[in-house]
């Protein structure tokens, strides 16, 4: 699936199934973890030219949340909207970074009961278009002819996908556990101090083990 149609996917979800919906349920969750990413092209170039090469794995912290709505009638269906936010530090290169997600949520209803109708265990899969901004401002020693500053900030869209599992420890509330991966290729550019453009474009996939709080309304 190219990224167009996962752009697309949940605006046709929610063209089709809105208008006619009963209402549903929603849900918001709250989420902290750790995050493992590798970047592809970390090459930083003068007009062109690779000059240095940067480090292309790094580990963290990741923090986020969401809201989201199961529909009534396709209750194994929904749509979330996700933030999150983290640091990807490459050797001497911190890059931050911001995510807002449309995912298009799937979910199984387990250990269903009267109490728990729509299953006290819901594992989930979501997936949707994720749109990446931040920024980095960093000191490039090997820059001719005695360094310079890359600086730039960017928005970039890629791609978002989710799986887990909530386990409802009350009708309004439990716990998530979940695994996310995101790709997305920013773009930095700026002028060298002494003339010319530094540049250094890569692509990050980043893998997040993360657990939190769901609530139910």
């Amino acid at each position: 699936m190219n990224r167009r149609a996962i752009l697309l996917l949940p605006m046709v979800v929610f063209t089709l199934l809105i208008p006619a919906s009963a209402p549903g349920e929603w849900f918001g969750d709250v989420y902290f973890g750790l995050h493992s990413s590798q970047a592809d092209n970390m090459e930083i170039t003068f007009n062109g030219t690779p000059v240095a090469t940067v480090d292309n794995s790094d580990s963290g912290q990741i923090f986020g949340g969401r809201i989201g709505y199961w529909f009534n009638g396709m209750s194994w269906l929904g749509l979330a909207g996700d933030v999150s936010f983290s640091e990807l530090n490459f050797g001497e290169i911190d890059i931050g970074v911001g995510s807002l997600s449309a995912l298009v949520m799937a979910r199984l209803k387990l250990n269903t009961s009267e109490k728990y109708p729509k299953g006290r265990i819901q594992p989930y899969i979501g997936i949707g278009p994720g749109f990446f901004y931040g920024g980095m401002s960093e000191f490039i020693e090997a820059v001719p002819p005695s360094g310079s500053v890359l600086e730039d900030t960017y928005f970039s869209m890629g791609i978002d996908a989710r799986g887990g599992v909530s386990v409802l420890l009350k009708e309004s509330y439990g716990i998530v556990l979940e695994y996310g991966y995101k790709s997305f290729s920013p773009s930095f550019t700026s002028e060298a101090r002494g003339g010319g453009q530094i540049a250094l474009e890569p692509t990050f996939n980043t893998h997040n083990v993360v657990i939190g709080m769901t609530f139910r309304w």
